[in-house]
């Protein structure tokens, strides 16, 4: 058994830190992702109700997944430039 060296030393305490903060986040996006996909379906079964149409019931949720892909290129582009932690 080899002994810890002053540089696993220092680091301990941020690894048990960041494993904490990732197990936070992990939890808090999953009700998240599964209040988008609930209002996804809620929203094309009002569509159906206000319009009165099968056919355009899928509009919001055409919508709502073409609004995401349109946001997510500038975005994509602008972590590239400056990276995830620009403020």
């Amino acid at each position: 058994m080899t002994m810890p060296t002053s540089d696993d030393i220092a680091v301990a305490p941020f690894v048990d830190e960041q494993r904490r903060t990732l197990n936070v986040l992990r939890f808090a996006v999953v009700p998240g992702n599964a209040a988008v996909a609930g209002m996804v379906a809620v929203v094309s079964l009002l569509a159906k109700d206000l319009l009165g149409s099968d056919r355009l019931a899928g509009m919001g949720s055409a919508a709502f997944t073409t609004g995401a892909a349109i946001t997510a290129i500038p975005l994509a582009a602008s972590m590239r430039r400056r990276g995830r932690r620009w403020p």
